[in-house]
């Protein structure tokens, strides 16, 4: 296990007209105003609403789509390579549409307290462990809308080709991380979230 290591990046690891399937997949999600996740709300409520905290927009995949095990798949192989984390499933993958003066602030998607019971059942007592992230738009699609990591001690990490199409990346969900408020134009992206027992 090599806990130093906090990302593994797959620059434009998706080609072009894959990341163009999965966007006109994702536009034909029903889209909800993206809220904060609490273990304590029932699933379909989907947690909180604090645009101040973020601002978004999101549909998601049903857990047995196949875009859920495209992310699964480089989730695994990131947690082979370095953190050898005991993995459960991956829940319904997030379709998110940044457009202008949409953002995140700084966050982990570690969650206080596992899922409670008004979680799905095969989620109960599980928590987010891996963060996989997939970028869909061009580069020049947008302005702003930075995906940003900062290592343990709060110092940006520079992470390649973040910004290119099809570029995935997969961190423990301990990092802080951040969405920089888009400027121009929409930035498109992918969230999954890999559950497991919590550490001990």
């Amino acid at each position: 296990m090599r806990t130093n290591v906090l990302y593994r990046v797959w620059p434009k690891a998706l080609p072009p007209k894959l990341c163009g399937l999965i966007k006109t997949l994702g536009n034909g999600l029903t889209a909800i105003r993206a809220t904060l996740d609490d273990p304590d709300t029932h699933a379909a409520e989907r947690g909180r609403l604090d645009e101040a905290v973020r601002r978004t927009t999101v549909g998601f995949w049903d857990e047995t789509h196949w875009i859920n095990g495209l992310l699964m798949h480089y989730a695994t192989l990131a947690n082979r390579e370095f953190w050898n984390f005991e993995l459960s499933l991956i829940g319904g993958v997030q379709y998110a549409t940044y457009n202008e003066q949409s953002f995140f602030t700084w966050h982990t998607d570690e969650l206080a307290t596992p899922y409670g019971p008004l979680s799905p059942a095969h989620w109960v007592r599980l928590n987010r462990k891996l963060s996989v992230t997939v970028h869909l738009s061009e580069p020049d699609d947008y302005s702003g809308g930075d995906l940003q990591l900062k290592d343990r001690l709060g110092n940006l990490m520079a992470i390649e080709g973040v910004r290119e199409q099809g570029t995935v990346v997969v961190f423990p969900s301990n990092v802080a991380h951040t969405v920089t408020p888009v400027t121009s134009g929409v930035r498109n992206s992918l969230a999954g979230w890999v559950l497991g027992p919590s550490f001990r």
